[in-house]
């Protein structure tokens, strides 16, 4: 990048910055290190970055972006180890070269699996929500003791606590939260906590896309109506 000064009248300048992107780098392979229970080629399909030598045709994501938030195998290859019971999974590096002709990267990442754990202990709260049983809450979880552990099975059974058969009346809150590991038995145990939302009411009910029936005949088909509590049940089942 270069500057150009313009002087203009009554002592007044342009300031020109000329910018030389030059030519735009691809990526010509990726590496993986440390890496066993997933092949390179899985992990290639589970990060951002596309390696230009897997495609016919160069695409937007094979030009090489060195930042975090491009290339983020935390994020994408996390996600494919955590969910196979890699919970201590991480990177520890990476590391972009230039080839001998200095018109494409290799790009290696360094990583540690760790070891594979099964969820432990799984209970379930309910605070001050007497009509909520915790132990029967727990038999409606997704997931079991001895499972093998998986990171987004832990939503799922966050959604499970707050699904329509289990909180129909009123909006609820439910929150999980992983424990330490047990580096001995190689589990991990997930606490949920279930709580009562405040009750909110139905202000009003908008219908659109009905253009042959008015309003009030869709409306008295409709188990809900403007002033109910709100019931989500009764919502989903129209």
């Amino acid at each position: 990048m270069t500057a150009e000064i313009v002087e203009l009248p009554q002592k007044r300048v342009d300031l020109i910055f000329k910018v030389d992107e030059g030519a735009k780098t691809g990526i010509d392979h990726i590496n993986f290190l440390g890496n066993k229970a997933f092949s390179d080629n899985n992990l290639r399909d589970a990060i951002v970055t596309t390696d230009t030598q897997l495609v016919q045709v160069l695409h937007q994501h094979d030009n090489y972006a060195p930042r975090p938030d491009r290339v983020r195998p935390r994020a994408a290859a996390q996600v494919t180890y955590t969910n196979k019971g890699y919970y201590d999974f991480r990177v520890i590096s990476s590391i972009a070269e230039l080839t001998n002709d200095q018109k494409r990267f290799l790009v290696t990442f360094t990583i540690d699996e760790g070891e594979k754990y099964r969820f432990g202990k799984l209970d379930v709260t309910t605070g001050d929500v007497r009509r909520l049983n915790g132990e029967v809450l727990r038999q409606l979880l997704p997931i079991k003791e001895g499972q093998v552990y998986q990171a987004d099975r832990i939503e799922a059974a966050v959604d499970a606590l707050t699904s329509p058969p289990v909180r129909p009346a009123s909006p609820s809150s439910t929150s999980a939260r992983a424990n330490t590991p047990n580096r001995e038995t190689h589990t991990i145990d997930v606490s949920f906590d279930v709580r009562e939302g405040q009750r909110v009411y139905l202000d009003r009910i908008d219908i659109v896309g009905n253009t042959r029936t008015i309003d009030q005949v869709i409306r008295r088909e409709l188990r809900i109506a403007e002033g109910d509590a709100y019931n989500r049940v009764l919502v989903d089942a129209r």
